[in-house]
């Protein structure tokens, strides 16, 4: 139940950082426009790039756990394995 909520509480922290990422690209596209379309762009990107590293975190940070569940699952696995071969 605790493992289920806390996918709940990432899959929402993810999606608001995309969000976040979308929206500053857009806001930094629109208020740089006037200087042109390439400084335009150069802003989207600027303004993007903050939500993009939380979206960077937030996916490490799940990597990293399933790995280490993963790890646990072997090493539970590997410990039998040993006792079977120890008798």
């Amino acid at each position: 139940m605790q493992q289920k909520s806390f996918k709940i509480a990432f899959d929402i922290l993810l999606a608001s950082s995309w969000g976040l990422s979308f929206f500053g690209f857009i806001i930094g596209f629109y208020i740089f426009l006037p200087f042109g379309f390439i400084n335009g762009l150069c802003g989207a990107v600027f303004l993007a790039i903050p939500g993009l590293f939380i979206v960077l975190f937030i996916e490490f940070f799940t990597v990293q756990k399933k790995k280490f569940r993963e790890l646990q699952e072997q090493t539970k696995l590997l410990r039998s394995i040993e006792e079977k071969l120890s008798k």
